[in-house]
């Protein structure tokens, strides 16, 4: 072989070689996917709000809660201030017209009831001051009784005998305090079912939280 001819492919051979370099510098690569550790990462826990609309909200300072409800229902302090009464059009409407009729008896009830009490032993009707749980199981004013998760913690579910009816209840203990919600639904027209909570109540439920 001529030197030409060996300068040649020498060239030609090195001019491959720097090609081929930049080629493969510019091809794309895989890269690792980028991890937060477990200590950077945000722990904060929010609760999730269902979007409803034409909701209004509820919040109570003392009591460290908040809830949303139909902005049609009527929101209303008990008498002995431990409770809030949710009421319905339908129902607040039946409340006024037994009222006008003079009927012996309570009448409808709110729809909902929220109350809460200082601590267990101060739940009506608890007179051997029992705590939750043995006040729901032994007291005898409860069937169905069942630990469930509520607001994010701990609870208990329960149907509750009143008089000629049955109505839910709901018990969360947080911080010392009991949380009471009570569901009454259409129990007045016709005697409820553990399984047949209204889509309005069962929106009540996922939506309620407490504060800290």
């Amino acid at each position: 072989m001529s030197n030409k001819s060996f300068i040649a492919l020498f060239v030609a051979v090195l001019i491959l070689l720097v090609v081929g370099f930049f080629v493969w510098k510019k091809s794309p690569t895989a890269t690792a996917p980028i991890v937060t550790p477990v200590s950077q990462q945000n722990n904060t826990v929010t609760p999730k709000i269902q979007n409803v609309p034409n909701w209004k909200s509820y919040a109570s300072v003392t009591q460290n809660f908040t809830f949303w409800y139909p902005q049609e229902w009527t929101v209303s302090e008990s008498a002995d201030k431990n409770s809030l009464e949710l009421w319905s059009t339908k129902t607040m409407q039946q409340q006024i017209d037994w009222k006008k009729k003079g009927t012996i008896g309570e009448g409808p009830q709110a729809d909902i009831v929220v109350s809460s009490y200082s601590d267990a032993k101060n739940i009506p009707n608890n007179t051997e001051g029992k705590s939750l749980e043995q006040y729901l199981k032994e007291s005898g004013f409860f069937s169905d009784v069942q630990p469930i998760v509520f607001a994010g913690q701990s609870a208990w579910f329960a149907v509750q005998t009143d008089s000629f009816v049955n109505f839910y209840t709901i018990y969360a203990e947080r911080n010392g305090s009991v949380y009471q919600l009570s569901f009454h639904g259409n129990s007045f027209d016709t005697p409820m079912t553990p399984d047949k909570l209204s889509d309005t109540e069962k929106q009540f439920v996922k939506n309620f939280q407490f504060n800290k």
